[in-house]
């Protein structure tokens, strides 16, 4: 069962849900920050979010000394956090930038691929049904992997869901015969 979030970060304009916890060693409660090794999220123009404790990659370069490799994201000089304090920041690095065009696809594209009409899919956007989706001007951005959404319209019911408790009711309604 998933915990709301207690707290919530707007980074580059993606929200991060965070939840706390105690910590039994630490004596405190402590922040659940995403594991973006696991799970990776990335900025709309491709940058990876990363956490300042988070051990920097191979291409991590020290911002005082350049031919030594950083411990964490926040020695790096990749690194870049829209205040310093941040725990969640975007790695500039351009190997590790992942192409906008692998990561999205168009309205158009997701309602050849869902079999649907474009202006469903929009429907389905605007509705919030779509993880990810982003409005972009008048353009709609859809994440690639992005699998189509239930109709809101249509409950999962069993076939025949109207007859399936016909013998119960008819039970219920008749009276027994008294001889």
């Amino acid at each position: 069962m998933n915990k709301p979030p207690e707290k919530i970060i707007r980074v580059r304009g993606h929200d991060f849900h965070l939840t706390l916890h105690y910590d039994a060693d630490y004596g405190a409660r402590r922040t659940d920050y995403p594991d973006f090794d696991v799970n990776p999220v990335y900025t709309a123009d491709g940058r990876p979010f990363r956490l300042s404790a988070q051990e920097s990659c191979p291409q991590g370069k020290h911002y005082e000394c350049q031919n030594q490799r950083p411990y964490d994201c926040n020695e790096c000089v990749h690194f870049h956090q829209e205040a310093p304090a941040d725990a969640i920041g975007i790695c500039m690095c351009e190997e590790l930038e992942r192409s906008c065009v692998d990561m999205y696809i168009s309205a158009e594209a997701a309602a050849q691929k869902w079999g649907i009409t474009p202006r469903q899919v929009q429907r389905h956007l605007a509705a919030g049904r779509v993880p990810g989706g982003r409005k972009f001007g008048r353009s709609w951005l859809i994440p690639a992997e992005a699998t189509k959404p239930e109709d809101a319209r249509r409950e999962k019911s069993p076939k025949n869901a109207l007859f399936s408790d016909l013998p119960y009711v008819i039970a219920a309604t008749t009276t027994p015969s008294t001889p």
